[in-house]
């Protein structure tokens, strides 16, 4: 692919628009077109040319990609006498960077892309408004390997990271699954986080020491401090567009007949809480959450508390993990892939990319499922006597004890991984996957 490419942009929102701009002062040449006419304000002050119409748009571009809101929305750009697959010559790449329903991917988009000789990647990103604006987007890509080198140097203009998934709709898929594992992270971090506010201790300690240990994650690194803790809520992600893509993931999981637990329940707390933050940022969602610590309780033994919530993050994060692996599996994915992806994105928690990731190597160190049990049980009796909810904390805390009736008091607390793998019928896969990488993944 030459060095200059002229590139429609199908979806000039807050993530469209900034890929232009990148993509502009990158000497490309950038054609915009968005359904809304308020959308297209700030790509004609940039420089973009727009046009009224995907057919145009096409007509004009040698490289097509579209951010939209969902697969619905996906689907409406590319059928139709003026969608995509009508009017993109054959030949030229069409990327979707939409977090959009793998199934409408793989099912109605690419088949209809592939009968129009259209090259088709589905290539999610993570990383939001602050990664866009920088050029630091994460792309997950599912497709062609081939075409995927042939449109990088398009992308890396975009972001650093492009990682190749597995075949088409493997991008749709790994995004759903990194949502997932992000929202229901940063849930499970802002009820220890709340149970400790309450026992006065400070927000910004607790993130400190929750980011400098095992229970350290994209939330604590990035959402606490820089939306959270200073009250801002400007992550620049609707709680709207959070739920939409939960409930990608949740849907995924019922099509794939795979239980979730941690990830499930996620998904049940931002439902409840549709009416009160929709069209809100998505981080007001914690602001509910940490409106239950008053510092009523405040308690001695309070460097106690803090290696307590330390060590019930990462048991809660390793849980997460666990479920984001066999889903993933289910999905067609293999877990070293779904465990790269998600330590690259927003996903990410320490448990997942090093202490998960190590246990898969026979390495590592963690707590025992006990010793876990052991810092559960008054950390959520605490909450109690507070009236803190703590739906997360207190499943993980329940699956913990079915860990050990399964694998016995000593057993090493990153074992709920197998709990997980036979409940959601993954082990076979895991197991095989383990036996072909010769006991190495």
């Amino acid at each position: 692919m030459r060095a200059m490419q002229t590139v429609g942009i199908i979806g000039t929102g807050e993530i469209g628009w900034r890929m232009g701009k990148l993509l502009l002062a990158a000497g490309h040449r950038v054609i915009g077109y968005d359904i809304r006419p308020e959308a297209l304000k700030r790509p004609k002050e940039s420089g973009f040319f727009l046009v009224e119409n995907i057919a145009e748009l096409c007509r004009r571009a040698d490289f097509v990609l579209s951010c939209v809101t969902d697969g619905d929305t996906l689907r409406a750009v590319v059928t139709g006498a003026s969608g995509v697959a009508a009017n993109l010559a054959a030949g030229k790449p069409y990327i979707d960077t939409t977090s959009a329903e793998p199934w409408i991917t793989i099912n109605e988009v690419a088949p209809l892309l592939e009968l129009n000789g259209i090259p088709f990647l589905d290539a999610p990103v993570s990383g939001g408004i602050p990664a866009a604006e920088k050029g630091r987007l994460n792309f997950m890509v599912g497709g062609d390997l081939a075409l995927l080198d042939r449109c990088r140097p398009v992308l890396c203009q975009l972001g650093p990271i492009i990682t190749h998934v597995g075949p088409v709709g493997s991008g749709h898929t790994i995004k759903a699954i990194n949502m997932l594992a992000l929202a229901a992270s940063m849930l499970s971090t802002a009820e220890l986080i709340a149970i400790g506010v309450d026992a006065g201790l400070s927000i910004d300690d607790l993130v400190r020491r929750l980011e400098s240990s095992e229970g350290a994650s994209f939330s604590t690194r990035v959402h606490f401090p820089r939306f959270i803790i200073p009250r801002n809520y400007a992550s620049g992600f609707s709680f709207d567009l959070m739920l939409k893509d939960l409930s990608i993931g949740i849907g995924l999981a019922d099509r794939l007949g795979v239980p979730l637990f941690m990830e499930r329940t996620t998904y049940e707390i931002y439902q409840a809480a549709a009416t009160d933050l929709a069209g809100k940022d998505n981080t007001r969602i914690v602001e509910r959450i940490l409106s239950k610590a008053r510092g009523r309780h405040q308690i001695d033994g309070q460097s106690d508390l803090i290696s307590r919530i330390e060590v019930l993050a990462a048991a809660c994060n390793t849980l997460i993990g666990a479920e984001t692996i066999c889903l993933g599996v289910a999905a067609g994915l293999s877990a070293m892939t779904v465990i790269k992806v998600i330590s690259e994105s927003s996903g990410d928690s320490k448990a997942l990319s090093h202490g998960i990731s190590a246990y898969l190597k026979n390495g590592g160190t963690a707590p025992t499922l006990t010793q876990v049990l052991a810092s559960a049980t008054p950390t959520i009796a605490q909450a109690l006597d507070a009236l803190i909810p703590t739906p997360l904390v207190s499943q993980m805390a329940e699956i913990h004890a079915a860990g050990i009736r399964r694998f016995g008091d000593n057993a090493d607390s990153r074992m709920v991984l197998g709990l997980v793998a036979e409940w959601t019928k993954q082990g076979e896969a895991l197991t095989t996957m383990w036996e072909s990488a010769g006991g190495i993944w």
